[in-house]
């Protein structure tokens, strides 16, 4: 049987785009990717400083955790002259007397370590340093010694420390400053520091 085909509209086809109508949608479609691109983009170097700020602030916070504990039962208390170390006696509860040592010490200009090393009152010291924070460097604001002595005067009767340093992470791109002071509750200022 042969029939016949119906035909294709009159004029030819409607269907499809024409070249035109493509480089149209297609730039149309690049403007709103670079407007995204570009609202992205701040919402990126946001988070990435956010978490530089957070590297500089969370090492120097745990160093400062440690030592508030060991200096809160220091005995005595003792700054060297050039103010860039510490060393204290602790009588902890139930614990032998421990002396402790802690420095800042330069690494890379102007970037060092705090460091801290304990032995036994009336031992020698070790020689091993352990590292308690990374890529801190002296706070210029008005001082240069990163550590503070405060003797006990008529209004306050125990020592206090003060350690001023400032973390840095990146290269510099991120610093948080720390100012922390330390409270010797058990100060004896009839004793020496045996440390």
């Amino acid at each position: 049987m042969t029939g016949r085909r119906p035909a294709g509209p009159a004029g030819g086809s409607d269907d499809g785009m024409t070249l035109l109508e493509v480089l149209v949608s297609m730039s149309v479609m690049a403007v709103v990717l670079v407007v995204a691109t570009a609202g992205l983009l701040p919402v990126y170097r946001l988070v990435n400083d956010a978490d530089l700020q957070d590297r500089a602030q969370s090492a120097l916070s745990v160093a400062m955790l440690r030592l508030d504990r060991q200096v809160r039962y220091a005995v005595r208390v003792s700054v060297a002259v050039d103010g860039r170390s510490a060393t204290y006696l602790s009588v902890e509860p139930g614990a032998a007397r421990k002396c402790h040592a802690v420095r800042w010490s330069v690494t890379s200009s102007p970037l060092g370590v705090l460091q801290q090393r304990s032995w036994t009152a009336g031992g020698s010291p070790g020689a091993t340093w352990s590292t308690l924070a990374t890529d801190l460097r002296i706070d210029r604001t008005g001082f240069t010694r990163p550590f503070t002595l405060s003797e006990p005067t008529d209004d306050v009767d125990y020592q206090r420390l003060q350690i001023k340093l400032v973390s840095s992470a990146a290269n510099g791109r991120a610093e948080r400053r720390s100012d922390v002071t330390f409270s010797a509750l058990n100060t004896d200022t009839t004793q020496a520091n045996p440390c």
